[in-house]
């Protein structure tokens, strides 16, 4: 059904203001169920975390299986946080 921005729902005594996406317990909600703008937000968090740990990525004096762990622990979680949900 189409709707204005501005439209309200009325649900007893209370009225409801339709918006386009909101926030919902650190999820991104979009009035068409659309994942992109969360998938989008995690991929971001985890660029963001890969970039913090570049110098320890880069060091020489760190072991490559070290490194794996960093990137399994810290950064693979943040980006595939509650992922399971997606399907």
């Amino acid at each position: 059904m189409p709707y204005n921005e501005n439209e309200y729902v009325n649900l007893g005594t209370c009225n409801f203001e339709i918006v386009k996406d909101c926030m919902y317990l650190g999820k991104i909600l979009t009035n068409k169920n659309e994942l992109r703008p969360e998938i989008a937000k995690r991929i971001t968090n985890a660029n963001t975390a890969y970039c913090a740990l570049l110098c320890l990525r880069k060091s020489h004096k760190v072991l490559r299986a070290e490194k794996v762990k960093i990137c399994k622990t810290l950064i693979r979680p943040v980006a595939t946080k509650k992922a399971e949900f997606w399907t």
